[in-house]
């Protein structure tokens, strides 16, 4: 069973969201979320499942499934910023190296830009480890 991540869930408003408002929050990656993932998608690449198959690819170890990785926007936008009044319209993200399992992740969420006429924000996505940004990208937001 997947347990519940303690995260408290955020209610802000349109009035309350600005330009430049931040989060951030990490998360590390075990072997078991990436079973689980594979079997909630049905993506059984042996790049993500098979320790043999991956020591014969460049990266001579599993990598976390990218959309793994990147369901941490849904988390970040669904909690933090904006949190309850949310709902996810579009997400775009560019992968720029992988992620191993046991590798902890920081994602960072800022507002980048807000619309009054459509309540729609826009928020720029930066997934680092302790080295470099291994993807970034855009959410769109609007607000209920």
């Amino acid at each position: 069973m997947l347990e519940k991540n303690k995260m408290e869930l955020r209610d802000l408003s349109w009035e309350e969201i600005k330009i430049s408002d931040s989060v951030s929050f990490s998360r590390q990656w075990k072997k078991e979320d990436v079973d689980t993932f594979a079997a909630l998608s049905g993506d059984y690449n042996p790049l993500h499942l098979d320790t043999a198959y991956a020591a014969t690819t460049r990266f001579k170890t599993p990598i976390v499934h990218g959309m793994l990785i990147a369901s941490l926007s849904s988390q970040l936008v669904g909690m933090l910023l904006p949190g309850k009044r949310c709902l996810l319209m579009k997400n775009e993200i560019t992968f720029k190296k992988p992620v191993f399992i046991g590798e902890s992740i920081t994602l960072t969420g800022t507002v980048e830009a807000k619309s009054d006429s459509t309540k729609i924000l826009t928020i720029a996505l930066s997934f680092h480890n302790e080295i470099t940004v291994i993807a970034e990208g855009k959410a769109l937001v609007t607000i209920l």
